[in-house]
């Protein structure tokens, strides 16, 4: 999957905007003019511009944690149509769905996945398409802003109700962790194997305050028409294989059941997949060599719960796979995980404090 096939919303330049406005910097236009930037002032954009919008932000504000910033500061209707569809949901497990849904449509390189855990935990995992540094912000900028709304939705009464366990980042703190801890108000971890917010499954039931079920039926209408616009540009193997990892929690599709999500008989979409030189089989082995990398650098994880959890029959079948992408076993790779991890982990203990 080529960085060139994704893109973004314009919202993200909204927002860039918004806070350049409010902190007394050069308005978004100039900084894109200086650094030779093009700027769409509304639909999507190719996300490698963004994240060289991104990078002259940074540079001009000296401020590599402003997505952080503006996330903790937005208006709740920044989002557009997916905000107010939001402020129409009955509860927040309603507004955690269409999030998962629809995280596409701000950014189709974001992919949002949930994860249970023991007793009444549930874990929101982000997963990015690449490891681009420009999309840090982004990603700060997302989980910030899902609190900020997300208290906003439960209204004043109950907004101190909306609390998470912990929240991780992949990535280094770009700034004091203090400043992290000040708003999400839990442990914020980093250099972590995961980018996830962490709740318990309670705070889910919390409703949306002054909401319509009418409207919300009516902008999910109109979501919905939009979503299908923008599959229309999306290579068909780009669109399988987000659907086999949005699928894997419930088992592996088969070609028959991702055919039938497409309005395709399975033989039309092996033709049109052979056409872009895809093959169904090699998405799904795609996936499940992504997914199985990351959850076994994952300590906590069982190898067994990874094997089932990614569909294999057995664990040797498991290991002969992870063997063929990675030319090692699952417990070797994790071993070496661990210990290229543990020089880092000093070194960042003081900042992974809880406080």
């Amino acid at each position: 999957m080529k960085e060139t096939h994704y893109s973004a919303s314009t919202i993200y330049m909204n927002m860039m905007s918004g806070y350049l406005s409010r902190s007394g910097f050069d308005s978004l236009e100039k900084i894109a003019s200086d650094a030779n930037i093009p700027i769409a002032k509304r639909g999507r954009v190719p996300l490698l511009e963004i994240l060289r919008l991104v990078d002259a932000v940074a540079a001009k504000t000296q401020n590599p944690a402003f997505g952080l910033d503006i996330g903790i500061q937005m208006h709740p209707s920044e989002y557009g149509i997916i905000s107010h569809a939001f402020m129409n949901c009955g509860n927040l497990n309603e507004v955690m769905d269409l999030t998962i849904r629809y995280t596409h449509l701000i950014n189709d390189a974001f992919i949002l996945n949930t994860e249970r855990g023991s007793g009444n935990e549930l874990t929101l995992v982000l997963e990015t398409a690449h490891d681009e540094p420009g999309l840090i912000p982004l990603i700060e900028l997302d989980f910030a802003s899902m609190l900020t709304m997300t208290r906003f939705l439960a209204g004043s009464k109950h907004q101190d109700d909306v609390k998470l366990l912990e929240v991780s980042f992949k990535h280094p703190p770009q700034t004091m962790p203090e400043h992290y801890i000040a708003h999400f108000k839990c442990p914020v971890k980093f250099n972590q194997p995961t980018n996830s917010v962490s709740v318990e499954t309670a705070v889910l039931k919390t409703k949306v305050y002054s909401s319509d079920p009418y409207i919300f039926r009516y902008l999910l209408k109109k979501i919905e028409e939009i979503a299908e616009r923008l599959l229309v540009n999306v290579p068909l193997k780009r669109r399988v294989f987000d659907y086999v990892v949005k699928q894997l929690p419930y088992g592996v599709p088969s070609v028959a059941d991702v055919a039938k999500a497409f309005n395709m008989s399975p033989s039309t979409l092996k033709k049109h997949l052979n056409q872009e030189s895809a093959n169904f089989t090699e998405i799904c082995d795609e996936v499940r060599k992504g997914v199985a990398v990351k959850m076994i650098a994952v300590r906590k994880k069982p190898l067994k719960e990874i094997s089932n959890y990614l569909g294999f029959s057995n664990s040797s079948t498991f290991n002969r796979a992870f063997k063929r992408w990675t030319n090692m076993s699952p417990s070797e790779y994790r071993q070496k995980k661990q210990s290229s991890g543990t020089g880092k982990q000093a070194h960042t203990r003081q900042m992974e404090e809880e406080v």
